[in-house]
């Protein structure tokens, strides 16, 4: 099966793109209540407008971490064949003992993320990931063990 990389990086940073969008998108709406809420010396005990004010914030951080994530994905090496577990690898793994196969995508940024694959979903995982970490460095046909004691042998790598 052809596992298009350039498309799944794609894919993911459509996602994230849209989740960039609802952020800023919030962080305005709490911009703009922040100024239109009344302050402390309209009312002594209200202090909406410093808590929208510090939403706002908290949004506007928010949307420049994800805004990087974008750029380091932009960035990201996409090795046309991985021979070992790396950054911008696919790895297909099986859960031993249920003979169930997963897809994951090793990407700098987006950890958590579901992608259409041409066989199954894939899910993006981080390098800092346990999963990630447990099978960093492998070669097909290695087992490894998560810190979660689940026992994994990786199947195939893209």
């Amino acid at each position: 099966m052809d596992y298009n990389k350039s498309q799944l990086l794609e894919a993911v940073s459509v996602q994230l793109g849209a989740k960039l969008e609802g952020i800023r998108g919030a962080a305005e709406v709490a911009r703009v209540d922040s100024i239109a809420a009344e302050g402390r010396m309209q009312s002594r005990y209200d202090s909406a407008k410093e808590e929208l004010g510090a939403l706002a914030d908290r949004f506007n951080i928010r949307g420049g971490e994800v805004d990087l994530g974008l750029r380091l994905l932009a960035e990201c090496p996409l090795p046309l064949k991985s021979t070992i577990i790396e950054l911008g690898a696919i790895a297909t793994l099986e859960l031993l003992g249920k003979d169930q196969l997963m897809d994951y995508f090793i990407l700098p940024y987006g950890g958590g993320t579901r992608v259409a694959g041409p066989a199954r979903e894939i899910l993006v995982v981080i390098p800092e990931s346990p999963i990630a970490e447990a099978m960093w460095g492998k070669r097909e046909g290695s087992v490894f063990v998560t810190r979660s004691q689940k026992n994994y042998k990786i199947r195939e790598i893209r």
